[in-house]
């Protein structure tokens, strides 16, 4: 159990400086909206930690509602985390050292030991494969990822794991030289947010006694920063991949807080039309009966215009009225509607400046042909984005995962190999070159004939655009048939 309050009484620090307060600060950006970690000067309620959160508290949950609840921010970093890892890993086949390139030649039983390293499940079920897709998700969300390497010794030696940690459950441990030396782990960082909007854990008492003592209790267990590993029958170390910002120091920033309004926004707006639908939308208009009617009567007229005018499938109706006395005429007010949607054009503007901060190609977001961009557009635009971005993403997780999980197995396990072994990520393109390519200059007739289930012919090694001519100019003309299907057909046949 820690104590998550600093108590500072009754020390001194002889370095400590006073310093003047310049209240000339820009008072263009809202307090809110600036992204620093706080400093031991600057203290808020239940800001006084020994384990530094991410900005304040609830910072990092606030980020990931805004995320869970945005089409587009999620359909970008799920495509971000795929196109990182791609197809999966490949062994390089040079390393380079100064500028020289030195081959990596490896033998079968090594490239069989590399293969098991590699598709070691954890404790979660995960490979190295899925904890780096999950970091790398991380690391575009949020600006941090975590992997703690676990060493467990067995009665047949030793072996090593890597697992992915959750960002909302690690914390680095405060210095006051910046340097990150232990992290501490727990599930109450991440229930630290809802105590504080005091929607589950604390009773109210419980939760004014916090506040007025500022402390609140919390299991944490300390992992050691890699290289170092603690710990007795499992020793244990923490990676941490973070993304670089001036004004942060344990933590990194995602490049994404730039564009966090407009996925706010995005938000918003769907929210508001699924309350507008949810309450009703809003009155067509303003229907007025004059009539002395008993009260029964009047309920059952109510009730029959309910039915006949509003819900699913009553759109655009017309009320007709016959009466005998014109006094008793309904008055009718229609209300001014639009059927072209609210916030249409905030929505467009909403994606683009998403897609802007995320360094993301706004075609890459649907990559649908046709839409916002041909096949060769995407393919130009999925360059420039791996050029830009996910080349970096694949860089910092090879040198921040994957290479001390190859480097603590080799050291435990007795593969000195694997400290040579150079890893990169086989990528994917969102659209391949085959939809590009005609199949008579593709493919032969007997392998047209082999994915249509027939058996081989003789002859039938000539590719098909060339079979057809050769036919064509020797056969009579037969009736043309329409369709692809019955043109490869027509061929085979042949």
């Amino acid at each position: 159990m820690r104590n998550l309050k600093t108590k500072r009484a009754g020390k001194k620090y002889s370095n400590s400086l006073y310093q003047s307060i310049d209240t000339n600060y820009d008072k263009v950006v809202l307090p809110q909206d600036v992204y620093r970690e706080s400093s031991s000067t600057t203290k808020n309620l239940f800001g006084v930690y020994d384990y530094l959160p991410f900005i304040e508290v609830g910072e990092l949950e606030h980020l990931n509602a805004l995320i869970t609840n945005s089409a587009s921010a999620q359909s970008i970093l799920s495509k971000l985390a795929t196109y990182t890892v791609g197809e999966g890993f490949y062994v390089k086949p040079y390393k380079t050292v100064l500028g020289d390139k030195q081959s990596i030649d490896l033998t079968d039983e090594q490239k069989t030991i590399l293969y098991k390293v590699l598709t070691r499940k954890n404790t979660q079920n995960d490979d190295i494969l899925e904890v780096c897709k999950k970091a790398a998700f991380d690391y575009s969300a949020f600006g941090n990822t975590f992997a703690q390497l676990d060493i467990v010794e067995s009665s047949g030696g030793s072996f090593v794991f890597c697992t992915h940690k959750q960002a909302n459950f690690v914390r680095p441990f405060r210095s006051l030289d910046l340097i990150t030396r232990f992290y501490g782990v727990s599930l109450d960082w991440a229930s630290i947010p809802l105590y504080l909007q005091n929607s589950t854990g604390l009773t109210q008492r419980q939760r004014e006694e916090a506040i007025r003592t500022r402390q609140l209790v919390a299991d944490v267990h300390n992992i050691n920063t890699y290289p170092n590993f603690e710990g007795e029958d499992i020793k244990s170390s923490m990676l941490h991949i973070k993304n670089y910002n001036p004004q942060m120091y344990f933590w990194g920033l995602p490049d994404w807080v730039a564009s966090k309004h407009w996925v706010e926004l995005e938000y918003r707006i769907a929210k508001f039309n699924v309350s507008r639908f949810k309450n009703g939308l809003t009155p067509s208009g303003l229907l007025q009966i004059f009539a002395d009617i008993p009260d029964e009567e009047r309920e059952l007229y109510l009730q029959n215009m309910r039915d006949k005018m509003i819900n699913t499938g009553n759109d655009f109706k017309v009320i007709f009225q016959i009466l005998s006395n014109p006094e008793m005429k309904a008055n009718w007010q229609p209300f001014e509607q639009s059927s072209s949607g609210y916030f249409m054009e905030l929505a467009t503007l909403c994606k683009e400046f998403i897609s802007i901060g995320f360094s993301f190609p706004l075609s890459l977001m649907q990559a649908t042909s046709g839409q916002l961009g041909n096949n060769q557009q995407i393919r130009s635009e999925f360059e420039i984005l791996y050029n830009t971005k996910i080349y970096a993403i694949q860089e910092a997780i090879i040198a921040g995962i994957v290479k001390p999980y190859l480097e603590t197995v080799a050291e435990n396990e007795g593969f000195d190999f694997l400290k040579d072994v150079e890893l990169g990520f086989k990528n994917i393109v969102p659209v391949s070159f085959a939809g590009d390519m005609t199949i008579d200059n593709l493919l032969t007739v007997n392998e047209g004939r082999e994915i249509l289930g027939y058996e081989e012919r003789d002859g039938g090694d000539m590719v098909i655009g060339e079979r057809e001519a050769v036919v064509d100019a020797t056969v009579e003309e037969e009736p043309q048939q329409n369709g692809i299907v019955n043109r490869i057909f027509k061929i085979f046949r042949r």
